[in-house]
């Protein structure tokens, strides 16, 4: 079942009738349909796309290591994240954290539950069908809003083209997130991918951009619930508005974490240092600056700092 909301639009200045933004809704179900064989819900609201896509097919499965079981009696000490919270409350991001050096020996039990092949592919297969389905979107360059490019226009991005095509030809507005859902519907598990939706379409072209796109496409990690179980249309989700405070707490947790679990670079002795450095990241990549601070709350010292909006930008690095 394809849940596809319709927007009714004024005339301009010409009587060309005005593109409908559902119409790349439709688009989007298509080419799922089409071209990788399976049909996606589309949710969408004024400012937040919501796409879920239900699996019959497991999404992670227990799979034998080559090196088969091993244990080791040396120590090791390593720098690692214990406990990482970020939300945005009162106009502030506040995060909360324990992030230190532990000790362990390494013991592995020959085995590990990575996502399948199959949870990989509908991944990657939704991911470009957004992207292709929306790939004429452009901001504007006063609003910074997201509007669909006009049928038939030059491709011209100079602002006062912009400016002058859709004086003329009225198009809908995009939403700027997206929420990707896929779940597992048979064993209850699922999986959140969330966007900026420029993002998302450079990141399908823009070889040059990959690396910050990574730190830009926020995950969820996977979470189970028997509310899930056979779900084919969604119904379980709490489907609402994605806002600019909530999606750059996300990111900033996401960015600290890939710091410490991805990143060739290796992170600073001071984790404060390195959210700050997400923060400032963060908010400058979309000159969001409707904010009041940022503070941080380190559990393991029972610390708290506050910084100002000036201030944070220093630590960018």
């Amino acid at each position: 079942m394809v849940l596809l909301w319709a927007f009714a639009a004024g005339c301009g200045q010409r009587s060309e009738p005005p593109v409908r933004i559902s119409a790349a809704n439709e688009q989007l179900v298509k080419i799922c349909k089409d071209d990788y064989g399976f049909e996606p819900v589309v949710k969408p609201l004024k400012n937040t796309l919501w796409v879920y896509v239900p699996m019959s097919e497991a999404m992670i499965a227990l799979k034998a290591s080559e090196a088969g079981p091993s244990k080791s009696d040396k120590k090791e000490t390593k720098l690692t994240v214990k406990f990482l919270e970020s939300v945005f409350t009162d106009g502030k991001f506040v995060v909360r954290y324990d992030i230190g050096m532990s000790d362990g020996y390494t013991k592995d039990p020959g085995y590990g539950l990575p996502y399948t092949d199959e949870f990989k592919t509908v991944q990657r297969e939704v991911i470009t069908a957004v992207g292709r389905a929306y790939a004429d979107v452009e901001v504007m360059p006063d609003s910074k809003k997201l509007l669909m490019k006009v049928a038939g226009d030059a491709d011209n991005t100079s602002p006062e083209h912009q400016r002058l095509a859709h004086s003329y030809v009225k198009t809908e507005q995009v939403p700027e997130f997206v929420v990707i859902v896929i779940a597992d519907i048979l064993n209850g598990l699922e999986s959140r991918l969330t966007v900026y939706l420029p993002d998302l379409v450079r990141g399908s072209t823009d070889q040059l951009f990959m690396e910050e796109y990574t730190k830009r496409l926020v995950p969820d990690e996977i979470f189970g619930d028997d509310k899930i179980k056979m779900d084919s249309d969604g119904s379980h989700l709490d489907i609402k508005e994605m806002t600019w405070g909530d999606f750059l707490a996300m990111q900033i947790l996401h960015r600290v974490r890939f710091k410490y679990t991805q990143s060739d670079k290796k992170p600073s002795d001071d984790p404060a240092d390195e959210i700050l450095n997400a923060a400032a990241q963060a908010t400058g990549a979309y000159q969001f600056t409707a904010f009041d601070g940022v503070e941080l709350h380190d559990l393991a010292e029972g610390k708290h700092f506050s910084f100002a909006p000036g201030q944070v930008g220093t630590f960018k690095k």
